[in-house]
């Protein structure tokens, strides 16, 4: 299933950390990409885990996605772990929850494919 492209949140800060390096081909702006995530809240609930559930997630990844998780994974390698801490006004980008909220997703890439 091909994912809507994110755009960015304002005042939102990325970081990202390499829990293992892939050995596979680089993700690039405009690639597509094959993901299982787990995405948990501040309090370190788990929101959403791909993996668990069986259903990897695919998107292209989009020249503007700077501002969120996404585009954490650009240089990031197929078979690769990288953990990504978002932290802005609302992480999810919607104007509910608390403020200065924050959210960690842990990616494992999968696979890597150029756009059709």
């Amino acid at each position: 299933m091909l994912l809507p492209v994110f755009s960015p949140v304002p005042d939102t800060s990325v970081t990202a950390t390499d829990m293992r390096a892939g050995l596979g081909r680089a993700v690039a702006s405009g690639d597509i990409v094959t993901v299982h995530i787990i995405a948990r809240n501040t309090a370190g609930k788990i929101i959403v885990d791909t993996d668990k559930r069986g259903l990897p997630l695919q998107f292209e990844v989009s020249p503007d996605a700077s501002g969120n998780w996404q585009g954490a994974l650009l240089g990031m390698k197929e078979g690769g772990v990288r953990k990504v801490r978002v932290t802005t006004m609302n992480a999810s980008g919607k104007k509910q929850g608390p403020v200065n909220s924050a959210m960690t997703v842990t990616v494992r890439l999968l696979k890597v494919e150029s756009p059709s």
